[in-house]
């Protein structure tokens, strides 16, 4: 039995594509132990569908100022250390760049393989300048020393990440898409119930939660130039961003127009998105991360069969305009809100056989690519190189 610790700089609450490696390598035989962050109302040990989450604890957290966070940093770093030396190990998998120095002075000691996971353009990610610096320069340092490397996009950010860190290791894409599913014509009237929405107002939906970057103000803006168009929101808005919100739906004439709903358990969101009558997600030019990103809402909404809009960058354009199995949306500029209002017209004024291609085509592609049984394969591969 291989036995394998993950190291995640979070709370291991709602990181999905942690979940879902961590339940594909528990099915295939492995022990899987991962430490997480430890945060109020949490337990610090839990098993989850047949893996251990150990939550370590600060206690230096009690010290609010940013000068003690060196000392959270160091009792983190120690205490996690001492976490994984205790356990019998044969690979260790970092997620991400931030716990990669106990991850890699662990699997020294351990004499265990290490597998680099990046969730994020380390080189241009949304984060202050220093920070980015900071994890530029650190991601440098260690990313040649592991034994394997997953990458959560595709090729546009593995091309980056090669290059500016002078990579000659090769990466595995393993991208965050959901589960297998085919979804029954019947629930596609579900989302429209539960909202009690009339059969001739049209559903744009958004899914996941609501933040800054993610062209909100001109989604809003895009439903002043539409009739009979509401926005649904699967998730809810941060906390900053909420103000802002209200009075952009003010500011555009479109109060009662957006409705937040959720947010559901991953079964339910795609059966529920099936029944929108368009899929929209963007992504603001703020960082290269973003830019060459393949949001897992995309997977979300192909796999629930409808047409989606998009940035117009590489990556989210390779996919719903660029496939082997033809056009499956449209791409936008995510700061125009004509521009995304005439893409919204466009799909709405497909007729009945034009979105069925549009649905069988996003069935091959979820079906064939795009499903985490297919991806969780290439998960298999890494394993099969270090074990």
């Amino acid at each position: 039995m291989v036995k394998i610790c993950m190291l995640v700089a979070n709370e291991m609450v709602n990181d999905s594509r942690v979940l879902k490696e961590a339940r594909s390598l528990v099915s295939r035989g492995c022990e899987v132990d991962i430490f997480a962050m430890h945060n109020e109302g949490l337990l610090k040990d839990e098993v989850i569908d047949g893996f251990q989450v150990h939550r370590i604890v600060i206690k230096s957290r009690i010290f609010k100022t940013k000068l003690f966070l060196p000392v959270k940093f160091l009792e983190y770093f120690l205490r996690t250390l001492v976490g994984v030396l205790k356990l019998k190990v044969d690979v260790i998998h970092c997620h991400d760049i931030s716990p990669m120095l106990i991850a890699w002075l662990a699997s020294r000691i351990k004499y265990c393989k290490l597998i680099y996971d990046s969730h994020e353009l380390e080189y241009d990610r949304n984060i202050s300048k220093i920070l980015r610096l900071l994890n530029r320069w650190y991601e440098r340092l260690f990313i040649n020393s592991v034994d394997q490397i997953i990458v959560s996009d595709g090729a546009y950010r593995a091309k980056v990440m090669k290059e500016k860190n002078c990579c000659k290791l090769p990466m595995t894409y393993v991208m965050n898409c959901p589960p297998k599913v085919e979804v029954p014509a019947n629930e596609r009237k579900r989302l429209r119930e539960i909202l009690n929405i009339k059969a001739d107002r049209k559903l744009m939906l958004y899914i996941g939660n609501v933040y800054y970057g993610r062209g909100f103000k001109a989604m809003i803006e895009a439903l002043s130039f539409l009739d009979n168009v509401d926005l649904v929101v699967m998730g809810k808005p941060g906390i900053d961003i909420g103000v802002d919100l209200i009075k952009w739906q003010s500011q555009f004439g479109v109060d009662g127009r957006v409705q937040y709903i959720g947010p559901f358990h991953y079964s339910e969101v795609i059966l529920l998105a099936s029944g929108a009558d368009v899929g929209i997600s963007l992504i603001e030019n703020t960082c290269q991360s973003y830019y060459l990103s393949t949001p897992t809402k995309l997977f979300d909404s192909i796999a629930a069969g409808i047409p989606i809009i998009v940035s117009d960058f590489p990556a989210m354009k390779q996919i719903v305009m660029d496939n082997d199995k033809g056009v499956i949306g449209a791409v936008v500029d995510p700061l125009n809100a004509q521009q995304i209002a005439g893409a919204i017209k466009k799909i709405l004024n497909l007729d009945n056989s034009e979105r069925e291609d549009i649905r069988a085509r996003e069935f091959s592609l979820h079906q064939h690519e795009y499903n985490w049984f297919v991806q969780e394969q290439k998960l298999f591969e890494v394993y099969d190189l270090v074990s």
